[in-house]
């Protein structure tokens, strides 16, 4: 028998047992709830932990999971969301990118929320954890072009916004487990994720609804990747840290040779992918996979040719507004706040090599890299555009308006 069809063979019987529980924290966000809807057509039994104030507004079909709406630091709720689960999907985050890092939710969420939940997981004996990270954790601010992994050495004092350093101490946290070997983890470090219900391109539709289409010089690249690409990587990772052989099952003789061949190989895939971090995405222009989007949608704006000081401007104007109006109202609430971090990314380069994640997975194929891709993404924003036009009625455009080109008009001073 070839070798391929008894793989395929072995793999379809005992790669998995049937009914692997999971737990995924953040299962409700952009990401989470399409990794969810993937892990359950797998097969897996799917329990989502979510913020309590998410309890109200979920729409997902709760007849397929199981829901925990606790804080990541409610340590007693979350040991009860971790009771018999198998592996855990770490995605959970909260985004506090700001200058000013004395007002730092992020570190609460993303440092102390992810100690709490791998004690949890110690004391419930989860085995298992994969962390959703994101090349944020190797971003210091300056351009960076096609480095590895290697080239980092994962120091959050390197780093300059309170997101990406919270980011990192949990990402080298988590993965620290494995070095001690408490447990088997590993982090996949996103790119800028695109495709359905993708809150940065939310952002950049509701500009280009009120007739603003932005661009930088062809020179900026970004690492992208697809949001199903990135569901895809999730799960590929995850049989690697499920799947073990069992030594009871009787093989033939004429394919024990094979199958002690490919277990090996199997074994040394692990041991690649425990403790590790990967990126993972394509090298693409900045604005292109946006751009694309829109282009499918028939859009026609007025192309604004952005600059490097002009979007420092508009972030450092965002967040002291954000500080003024914070005993009154949380600006990073509403989509046109955007901090003096994520205006810095915008007009800097910054891509990295995928090498180490292909040469443990070489048959992972990019499915962002297709037109159906492009295509699926655009029919569901074409859907979510009529939705987003009801909410940018004609006194929100005015102010909207008023604001923008005070901040273009100031920039252009300075």
């Amino acid at each position: 028998m070839d070798l391929l069809k008894i793989i395929d063979n072995f793999e379809n019987q005992f790669k998995m047992k049937k009914n692997i529980r999971c737990l995924v924290t953040g299962g409700l966000g952009s990401f989470g709830s399409l990794l969810c809807s993937a892990l359950y057509e797998e097969g897996y039994q799917v329990s989502i932990l979510e913020r309590p104030e998410l309890k109200q507004i979920t729409n997902i079909n709760q007849n397929k999971y199981n829901f925990y709406f606790v804080d990541l630091n409610d340590f007693e709720n979350v040991l009860i969301a971790c009771k018999d689960i198998d592996i855990v999907f770490h995605c959970a985050s909260c985004f506090d990118s700001n200058f000013f890092e004395y007002f730092n939710h992020s570190y609460e969420t993303n440092v102390n929320g992810t100690k709490k939940l791998i004690a949890a997981c110690k004391q419930t004996g989860i085995k298992n954890l994969i962390y959703t990270s994101s090349h944020n954790v190797c971003f210091s601010g300056e351009s960076i072009f096609m480095k590895s992994e290697s080239d980092f050495d994962n120091n959050p004092e390197n780093l300059k916004d309170s997101y990406s350093k919270s980011k990192c101490i949990a990402e080298n946290y988590i993965l620290e487990q494995s070095h001690n070997e408490s447990m088997k983890t590993c982090a996949i470090r996103a790119g800028v994720i695109w495709g359905q219900n993708d809150k940065h391109f939310r952002k950049f539709m509701k500009a280009s609804l009120l007739g603003f289409h932005f661009s930088t010089p062809k020179n900026i690249q970004w690492d992208w990747i697809y949001i199903r690409d990135l569901v895809k990587s999730h799960i590929k990772a995850a049989h690697v840290l499920l799947y073990t052989m069992d030594p009871s099952i009787n093989i033939s003789k004429e394919t024990e040779e094979s199958i002690i061949k490919y277990r090996d190989e199997w074994n040394k895939k692990k041991q690649l992918v425990v403790g590790n971090a990967f990126f993972i995405g394509t090298p693409d222009e900045a604005y292109s996979k946006w751009n694309n989007t829109l282009e499918k949608l028939n859009y026609k704006q007025l192309n604004i040719q952005t600059f490097y000081y002009f979007w420092l401007f508009i972030g450092m104007f965002c967040e002291l507004l954000f500080y003024i109006s914070l005993p009154y109202y949380d600006m990073t609430k509403t989509w046109i706040y955007i901090s003096f971090y994520e205006s810095k990314k915008m007009v800097t380069s910054h891509t990295f090599s995928n090498k180490k994640w292909m040469n443990v997975f070489p048959d992972f194929q990019y499915e962002g890299d297709t037109k159906k891709s492009i295509e699926d993404t655009s029919l569901y924003w074409k859907e979510e555009s009529e939705r987003m036009k009801k909410e940018l009625d004609s006194h929100l455009k005015f102010i909207y308006y008023i604001m923008f080109f005070t901040m273009l008009f100031v920039s252009i001073l300075i």
